[in-house]
């Protein structure tokens, strides 16, 4: 749905044709769309992110409207290796005065705030490949719609209720749409892709030696 559509179904529900601007409709909807990437990260907010290094430089910004780092990939032309996350308050005890360690390759990472730290401080410039969630892009254009994928339902219920109470609507219509939201919002949970195509994998070096055919196995991943 666009976000003209949208707002037509919530001005419906809050039954205002005229007394309530699209402007703030559109409000209630960001906060709905919000609100619900807040209570769950699902699917298509998944992303990446590439950051190069500077050199001597080791404190760099994410991404716009992050919401969660699963892990930080270094790389150059000859290397890669997965960052180790360290809590602020160990990375600066452990790291008191970073320039005082020879400049290297990065192997860990900690932020606060929205920007984030490396150490060693970078000697060159590395490739950063970040794998994070993002929150959706709030509604702008009338012909916009949502980033998060067949969620309409739950974002017009959420953006009725927020409506409802701040009109001070009867607390019982208030009610009747938010156990409906939250029945929906447990199927949209429930109903995400369980990652079909995932399997175990053994490592051929760590196969057991009486099984020497390893590659007749079905759980092993295949060279």
């Amino acid at each position: 749905m666009t976000l003209t559509e949208l707002i037509a179904d919530v001005r419906s529900y809050v039954k205002r044709p005229t007394t309530v601007s699209d402007a703030k409709i559109t409000s209630w909807i960001n906060w709905a769309q919000r609100y619900l990437a807040r209570i769950h990260t699902f699917q298509e907010m998944h992303d990446t992110a590439l950051v190069h290094t500077v050199d001597g430089t080791a404190s760099y910004a994410y991404p716009t409207d992050i919401k969660e780092v699963y892990d930080i990939i270094v790389e150059n032309a000859s290397q890669t290796q997965k960052l180790t996350f360290v809590h602020y308050t160990d990375f600066h005890l452990e790291h008191p005065l970073p320039t005082l360690t020879a400049e290297a390759m990065p192997t860990q990472y900690s932020d606060v705030g929205n920007m984030f730290h490396v150490f060693p401080i970078p000697d060159a410039v590395y490739h950063l490949n970040l794998t994070i969630a993002k929150f959706p892009v709030k509604f702008l254009l009338a012909t916009q719609e949502s980033e998060l994928i067949d969620k309409d339902d739950l974002i017009v219920l959420a953006a009725t209720m927020f409506g409802l109470i701040l009109l001070r609507e009867d607390a019982t219509v208030i009610k009747g749409y938010g156990e409906l939201f939250g029945t929906l919002l447990q199927s949209a949970i429930s109903g995400e892709p369980q990652k079909p195509d995932w399997r175990p994998t053994v490592s051929k070096s760590t196969y057991p030696t009486g099984l020497s055919q390893y590659w007749l196995d079905p759980f092993v991943k295949h060279a």
